[in-house]
């Protein structure tokens, strides 16, 4: 928790900025306005990519939605530039089709283990994935393991596509 605490100080300040209201924690919006818009916010470091969570929250996203992002230097507290953009569904859900979600899932959650000995395995099947997803894709998956009870898959935009990206789910 404590690596995402930079993203939950800038998730307070944008509630408070805009008077947003607070989801749960697991929900797949980070907070609701007054009129039931929902909003995701997310802050990375300039230069680096934007992270967009989990690939299976975002592949079912299912309506327009507003999306904050803080982007930061030298310090996480030091936000040096911001957006905030209307984001289409469709628009959206055109980066995140893919046919095989439900093996995807099944392999990360029943097939992949934490252990040392699999590392040589792991590295060897998320270069298969990589490609059965494609790698000219601006949306990208990000395979995350550790040794203890990390399997998840994130997606993220490369910082040399964060301008594409963006300008291709506007609204």
């Amino acid at each position: 928790m404590e690596r995402q605490k930079h993203g939950f100080d800038y998730e307070n300040k944008i509630k408070e900025k805009y008077n947003l209201f607070e989801r749960a924690y697991t929900d797949m919006w980070d907070l609701n306005d007054i009129n039931d818009k929902k909003w995701v916010i997310k802050t990375f470091k300039k230069g680096s990519e934007l992270p967009l969570s989990d690939i299976f929250i975002n592949s079912k996203r299912d309506e327009d939605f507003y999306l904050q992002i803080g982007i930061w230097e030298d310090s996480k507290k030091n936000i040096t530039k911001e957006i905030l953009i209307y984001v289409d569904i469709q628009k959206w859900k055109k980066h995140f089709e893919y046919h095989s979600y439900d093996v995807l899932k099944h392999w990360i959650k029943y097939e992949v283990n934490n252990s040392k000995e699999y590392d040589k395995v792991w590295s060897s099947e998320i270069k298969e994935w990589k490609k059965k997803w494609g790698k000219d894709r601006i949306v990208q998956p990000r395979f995350k393991r550790d040794h203890k009870k990390q399997k998840r898959i994130q997606s993220a935009v490369s910082n040399k596509n964060l301008e594409r990206f963006l300008e291709s789910v506007k609204k």
